[in-house]
C-alpha cells in the first residue's frame, strides 16, 4: 500500500502513480477546432502573400530590360543620291561586321570610287538601343512615297534587325506623307556625324570646295601628324591635300626632341604654307 503525505497543504503522489505505464494510457488528445478564430490568420496570410507577388511583379517592371546586342549585318543606312547632291552618293551608315560596329559617312562617285569623309567605331552592346530607339518594334512602320519623277535627290533609309530588312525610298526634299521618315533619316544622319571623327587628310577624291593644299617646311626634319593621325613622311612636304578648315599640325624632330604642335587653317582650293624652326 502506496503512503501518501501532505506538504505545504498538498498531496504527494508517487511517480508510479502519476507517470503512465504504457501509450495507452495516455489521456487522448483532442483535435485542434478550426472555427472562425482559426481563419484569420490565415487569410490574412494569402492577402501577404497576394501583396508580395504584386510587389515583385512592380519592382521586376520597373528595372530596365536589357537590350538585345546587335548582330553582325544588322545596321541602318541612309544614302542620298541624284542630280542635287555633288557627289553621286553621300552615305551614312552604322553597320555591325565580325563583331565590329563601324559608323561611317561614305562620298562616291560615278566610277563608284569614294573616300571615308567621317570614321568611327562602336561596340555590338551599343548597336542594338539605338536600332531599338529608331526602330521601335512596337510603333507604326514607317512609310513615304516613293520619289516623284524630276525629284532633285533621292534618299534611301534601309535597316536590318535581327535578320530582317527594310527599306524606303522618297523624294528629297521630302513629299508631306514622308515627313516623318524623313525626319527619322536626319536623325540617324546626325547621330553617325556625332558618334564618327573626322577624317582630317586625304590623299585625293576631295572636291575643290571641300579641300585645300598644304605645305610643311621643317628645321630640322620631323615627322608629321594632323589632328592626332600619322601621315606616313616627314618634313619638307611640298604638297599634302586637307579637309577646309581648322587643323592641329604636330611635328616631332627626327633627333628626338620634343614635339611641337601649331594650328593650321585650310582654305578651299589654296595652297597653305607651314614653316617653322624647331630649334
Amino acid at each position: 500500500m502506496l503512503a501518501s503525505c501532505r506538504l505545504s497543504g498538498q498531496p504527494f503522489v508517487s511517480l508510479e502513480r502519476a507517470v503512465p505505464t504504457s501509450r495507452s494510457s495516455m489521456p487522448p488528445v483532442a483535435p485542434a477546432r478550426h472555427g472562425a478564430s482559426g481563419a484569420v490568420p490565415l487569410r490574412w496570410a494569402l492577402w501577404a502573400s497576394l501583396a508580395l507577388l504584386v510587389l515583385l511583379s512592380a519592382v521586376a517592371q520597373a528595372q530596365p530590360q536589357p537590350q538585345a546586342e546587335a548582330e553582325d549585318g544588322d545596321g541602318v543606312w541612309v544614302s542620298l543620291s541624284g542630280p542635287g547632291v555633288p557627289y553621286a552618293q553621300v552615305e551614312h551608315a552604322i553597320e555591325a561586321r565580325h563583331g565590329t560596329v563601324m559608323v561611317r559617312v561614305t562620298k562616291k562617285f560615278v566610277n563608284r570610287f569614294g573616300h571615308f569623309d567621317r570614321v568611327g567605331l562602336l561596340g555590338l552592346d551599343e548597336l542594338g538601343p539605338l536600332l531599338a530607339r529608331w526602330f521601335p518594334p512596337d510603333a507604326p512602320p514607317l512609310t513615304a512615297p516613293p520619289p516623284g519623277p524630276g525629284a532633285p535627290a533621292v534618299l534611301t533609309l534601309s535597316w536590318n534587325r535581327g535578320g530582317k530588312a527594310h527599306s524606303l525610298r522618297m523624294g528629297w526634299p521630302p513629299a508631306p506623307g514622308a515627313i516623318v521618315a524623313a525626319e527619322r533619316a536626319r536623325e540617324i544622319q546626325r547621330a553617325v556625324e556625332d558618334l564618327a571623327g573626322t577624317v582630317p587628310y586625304q590623299d585625293a577624291l576631295l572636291l575643290p570646295s571641300e579641300s585645300g593644299r598644304v605645305r610643311l617646311r621643317t628645321t630640322p626634319l620631323a615627322w608629321v601628324s594632323i589632328d592626332g593621325v600619322a601621315l606616313p613622311m616627314a618634313t619638307p612636304i611640298e604638297e599634302q591635300v586637307l579637309t577646309v578648315g581648322e587643323h592641329q599640325v604636330t611635328f616631332s624632330p627626327l633627333d628626338g626632341s620634343a614635339p611641337r604642335t601649331y594650328p593650321l587653317k585650310v582654305v578651299n582650293g589654296q595652297l597653305t604654307a607651314l614653316e617653322v624652326d624647331l630649334r
